[in-house]
């Protein structure tokens, strides 16, 4: 009798053609996955400008902080930064000279599309939350709805963020309602 010869394992061929085939959905696959990494860089940048308004809005509401000789509690966009640097603090009224609680910086890459100044210093942006009310107050900031300058008859402020693209394809936009202190982001 003859002995039979067991197959175990694969052929040059066989693997050759896997490796291939993983080669080229590697390939098609990077641009999707640097699309996904761009698009999830804007969407954090937003939620984290989001928190850090809401934070400034919670300042100006809480009793512990509402301290007479505090004017508002406010998130600064200073957009001449690359990274744009922003953080959360508050203005005293005597002085008028501004505190910082939380410095902060937009994620490498991101940036705020929206330069449409208003006043002496067109690279800072503010939204702020007047103590003890907490009314909104808004400067260099672009009504996209209405196409003109803060103060705007929406009543709604946004802060367009773009991925690394020139055409800003990737973006996020956070709007802040003037009456309510909604913040949203589309």
């Amino acid at each position: 009798m003859r002995a039979r010869k067991s197959k175990f394992g694969f052929t040059l061929i066989e693997l050759m053609i896997t490796i291939s085939i993983m080669g080229i959905l590697t390939v098609v696959m990077i641009p999707a996955i640097r699309s996904f990494d761009r698009r999830n860089k804007v969407t954090s940048a937003a939620e984290q400008l989001k928190s850090a308004i809401l934070e400034a809005r919670n300042y100006s509401m809480s009793p512990r902080f509402s301290d007479t000789n505090i004017d508002r509690y406010s998130v600064m966009m200073d957009l001449s930064q690359t990274p744009v640097e922003y953080e959360v603090g508050y203005f005293e009224k005597t002085t008028n000279t501004w505190h910082s609680i939380a410095p902060r910086k937009l994620p490498k890459g991101v940036t705020v599309d929206q330069r449409y100044p208003d006043d002496a210093n067109p690279n800072d942006m503010e939204i702020g939350f007047m103590v003890p009310a907490a009314s909104v107050k808004f400067e260099n900031l672009f009504d996209y709805t209405n196409q003109t300058t803060w103060p705007a008859a929406s009543g709604i402020g946004t802060v367009k963020l773009c991925g690394e693209s020139a055409s800003c394809g990737d973006s996020k936009t956070v709007k802040i309602n003037s009456y309510t202190g909604l913040v949203l982001i589309e």
